[in-house]
């Protein structure tokens, strides 16, 4: 017997919006994602050109850092690449449904999870990344304040348990989720209602499970990292002994997308699940239908503009200050310049008979000692560590990662 939830009658805010009930408000939805989702993939490309192709690619570097056997990703840079092809996918996804241009539902599902999974690819990456970003060692307390430093230790994962749990989160989903999305539409264009709901759930319990299983992880090692983090604050000084605002917008960045993608990961996960479990009953109820409906349209694009805002912010602030500091650090130059020459030319002109000798055995030579201000960009646990504060312990954790 058919299962009237998967007839043409009744919209499914997942698949079919147009010529069912309330199929205007579901269209309209629809369409408004598709206008809110075109600028935030213009974002999404402006720091792919700015983030990874300049500052990576053009330097011989990439998402990935493939160490003594340990596949590590950038957490900021492994979640902005897969972000914005989750937008794009997103955006043709709900322009066609809007438009109502599939007219098979096995192409329906391909087209619907395809996005998706391009952003399970960049929570899989942010976690892990962030795993790799936490220090093993760190020092607590501030010599500025006159607190005793104190060495920490944290409990984290190896690099062969943490590129088991890399391949493992990549490779199951991407497997077992397209693969039932795909078996629920094939059935429906068979007529077989019953096999399609049932597919159908076990796609989206699937779904539920991973997500919130990776969003557990994730807020686990992301809040560890924060702790850490912030209260370090005050061990990476700039130059003139305040604290170094790149490094508090870098702890900015990190609660941001923490934020956004754990939202993304449980609440969202918390949306599947239910939904596998309970579609019929979900839409038969026009109020849960607009409540899990709206979660599901709109989720993922919500808490990805924050991300990509900050990112972007970030980015502009710190190329000011950057030019800022060559400006300065030029000009203090020239002026070290000219008065060594003044110095040099006193102190190596002599008069003999009344006229200017220069003494040939004196040379102006300046040497100013560099700044912190005046090196080339480290990262912050480089910077931590020419400033004398051991913050991190270890230079290939999190030298990258957070930038």
């Amino acid at each position: 017997m058919e299962d009237e939830w998967f007839g043409t009658e009744w919209c499914d805010f997942r698949f079919r919006v147009s010529g069912c009930k309330h199929a205007t408000m579901w269209k309209t939805f629809y369409i408004v994602h598709s206008i809110i989702a075109l600028p935030l993939f213009c974002l999404g490309l402006y720091l792919i050109y700015k983030k990874i192709y300049q500052r990576l690619w053009k330097q011989g570097l990439g998402i990935f850092d493939v160490i003594d056997g340990a596949v590590k990703p950038r957490a900021t840079e492994g979640f902005i690449f897969p972000a914005t092809i989750h937008i794009f996918g997103r955006f043709i996804y709900t322009t066609l449904i809007a438009a109502d241009v599939f007219k098979s539902n096995a192409v329906k599902e391909f087209f619907h999870d395809w996005p998706w999974i391009a952003l399970w690819h960049a929570g899989v990456y942010f976690t892990i990344g962030i795993i790799y970003a936490t220090p093993k060692s760190y020092v607590t307390g501030s010599k500025r304040s006159g607190d005793v430093s104190i060495i920490s230790r944290s409990r984290l994962p190896s690099p062969r348990l943490l590129n088991f749990l890399l391949f493992v989160y990549l490779l199951v989903p991407t497997i077992t989720l397209p693969l039932f999305a795909l078996l629920d539409g094939i059935a429906r264009d068979n007529g077989n209602y019953e096999l399609a709901a049932t597919y159908n759930e076990i796609h989206y319990v699937l779904w539920g499970l991973y997500t919130i299983l990776l969003g557990m992880l994730a807020i686990y090692f992301g809040l560890k990292l924060l702790l850490i983090l912030r209260s370090n604050v005050e061990a990476v000084a700039s130059a003139d002994g305040g604290v170094n605002n790149e490094f508090r917008r870098a702890i900015m960045m990190l609660i941001v997308s923490l934020g956004g993608t754990f939202c993304m990961e449980v609440s969202y996960g918390a949306v599947l699940f239910f939904y596998g479990i309970l579609r019929v009953k979900i839409l038969s109820l026009l109020p849960a239908a607009i409540f899990f409906g709206f979660n599901w349209i709109f989720a993922s694009a919500l808490m990805t503009y924050p991300i990509f805002i900050t990112a972007t912010y970030n980015l502009i602030v710190n190329k000011q200050e950057s030019r800022a500091r060559s400006s300065n650090n030029l000009s203090a130059s020239l002026q070290g310049q000219q008065a060594g020459q003044r110095s040099s030319t006193r102190s190596g002109t002599v008069k003999s008979n009344n006229k200017p000798v220069v003494n040939q055995n004196s040379t102006a030579v300046l040497l100013t000692p560099l700044s912190n201000s005046q090196l080339a960009p480290h990262s912050n646990s480089q910077l931590a560590l020419e400033r004398g504060d051991s913050f991190w312990r270890e230079g290939e954790r999190g030298s990258q990662v957070l930038r």
